[in-house]
């Protein structure tokens, strides 16, 4: 027994305890065909992506031996789950016919938004965020992202390589803190094909596939008069 529980308690160290500590090693853990252009996850972030699809076996694993996971490591790895699961669906819903870095610059996007105080301070919040506002007398619902107004929001993604893809690229955004340093400032972005007045008060950094992002100029905009994608 004292045997099993070394074991255990080593493997814990290994996959959960300290990874913070970890160096940022390369692997191949999860990396599925259609993503092989993305840069892979590290080893820190490979152990916590373990953790998170096993959390359940590893518990019922060190319950036979009367051990248990921390709760910080529980609650950890119950936040870094619900993330990946929110931004992969923003990625898919909103960028699932762009190209890769397309899906990256979504994906930016609200990253960059939960570091702004006029938005929510998570992922998920940032993603479901809804404003009411007043339009020509009438109150009005407005949803940050639209496909969050719309019955996709419940449905499973289509395509399954699109979907890997999305939770592929959130994976290495919320474990890793990849990002597109080009597109740090973008809090904005619309369709190519509308012209929203808002896009007047901004400054246009780049158009990736079928999006046109933007950062703000000195004085910030309210965050109200728009929906991100306009789309």
């Amino acid at each position: 027994m004292r045997r099993l529980k070394t074991m255990i308690m080593t493997m814990m160290t290994v996959l959960c305890i300290g990874c913070a500590s970890l160096p940022n090693q390369q692997a191949t853990i999860g990396m599925p065909d259609s993503t092989a252009i993305l840069e892979e996850l590290s080893f820190r972030a490979s152990i916590e992506m373990y953790m998170i699809d096993n959390q359940y076996d590893i518990e019922r694993m060190l319950a036979t031996v009367k051990l248990q996971l921390p709760e910080s490591v529980r609650q950890s790895t119950a936040q870094n789950r619900k993330e990946i699961d929110c931004l992969a669906k923003n990625i898919y819903w909103e960028a699932s016919n762009e190209p890769v870095r397309g899906k990256q610059a979504v994906a930016q996007v609200t990253v960059n938004r939960t570091e702004d105080g006029r938005f929510a301070d998570d992922i998920c919040g940032v993603v479901y965020e809804r404003d009411r506002v007043k339009v020509k007398g009438k109150t009005k619902t407005i949803c940050q992202f639209s496909w969050t107004c719309m019955k996709v929001k419940n449905k499973t993604p289509k395509s399954n390589d699109e979907w890997e893809t999305a939770v592929a690229i959130a994976q290495r955004f919320v474990l890793d803190g990849s990002g597109l340093p080009e597109l740090e400032e973008a809090l904005f972005y619309h369709a190519d094909y509308v012209r929203p007045r808002w896009a007047r008060q901004m400054v246009k950094i780049e158009k990736i596939g079928a999006h046109i992002f933007y950062r703000e100029k000195v004085k910030p905009v309210e965050k109200t008069v728009y929906m991100a994608s306009n789309t």
